[in-house]
């Protein structure tokens, strides 16, 4: 499909490898890419421009707010797993060890 135009980083740095070397109206072979195939066709470049932040503002708070998320989910476990004490009971570990040699257990 159409992607309109894109930006370095919006698409795998094997598609921009690609687009880089197209000529506008050029069409590349096929690239693989984790999604499946993709046959490239460039239909122009624009020099690149900076947005006006409020133009940008609702994406650049949506990836600050994941990132955020990330960050204090991470932080949520890792606190959780240092405070939570783990002991291993190898008491059960011998009525197991019978059970290893793929008899069902009696029950």
């Amino acid at each position: 499909g159409d992607m309109d135009y894109t930006h370095r980083g919006m698409l795998p740095e094997a598609v921009h490898g690609v687009v880089d070397k197209l000529q506008p109206g050029g069409l590349a072979e096929p690239v693989q890419l984790l999604e499946g195939v993709a046959v490239l066709r460039l239909e122009g470049r624009r020099p690149a421009q900076q947005r006006a932040f409020e133009q940008v503002r609702p994406r650049a708070a949506e990836l600050w707010q994941r990132a955020e998320a990330e960050a204090r989910w991470k932080k949520l476990i890792a606190d959780l797993r240092q405070a939570t004490p783990i002991r291993i009971d190898e008491s059960h570990y011998a009525p197991l060890r019978g059970q290893a040699d793929g008899k069902p257990r009696a029950g």
